[in-house]
């Protein structure tokens, strides 16, 4: 279940579903990942895409309570079964640490400090790494 949480200044948005797969066949940019957090972010939203998936079951009453983004999170995970990566995509840090697991072989992780420092910007402060399990 998608969701986002501030403490004091600091936002975070999760977000689990496989949307990502949904334009496999697209000859559109190689850069899905950083498409679908582009239109995450620019629509508030955390299923951007309309109309929804045929096979996913959506109750639009509760998407507009847990699946808007209500304010711009600082870190946006997107775990996906795609390539990872850690990008800056309008200032937000997005991350897409894969999978923990891919069946029986071990996955991947990400690790994320963020230091104290004069920028406002989560992503100058933050050292981020993808880390094999």
């Amino acid at each position: 279940m998608p969701g986002c949480k501030q403490q004091s200044y600091f936002a975070q948005g999760v977000e689990g579903n496989e949307e990502a797969d949904r334009d496999k066949n697209s000859n559109g940019p190689v850069d899905r990942m950083g498409r679908m957090a582009s239109h995450i972010l620019n629509q508030h939203s955390f299923y951007p895409l309309y109309p929804p998936l045929k096979d996913m079951c959506i109750d639009h009453e509760l998407l507009e309570q847990f699946g808007a983004l209500h304010c711009k999170p600082h870190i946006l995970v997107l775990p996906s079964n795609l390539r990872h990566f850690i990008k800056n995509i309008q200032d937000c840090l997005v991350v897409n640490p894969e999978r923990v697991t891919k069946g029986y072989v071990a996955g991947t992780f990400a690790r994320i400090e963020i230091s104290q420092g004069s920028s406002k910007s989560v992503c100058d402060r933050a050292s981020s790494q993808i880390l094999r399990v």
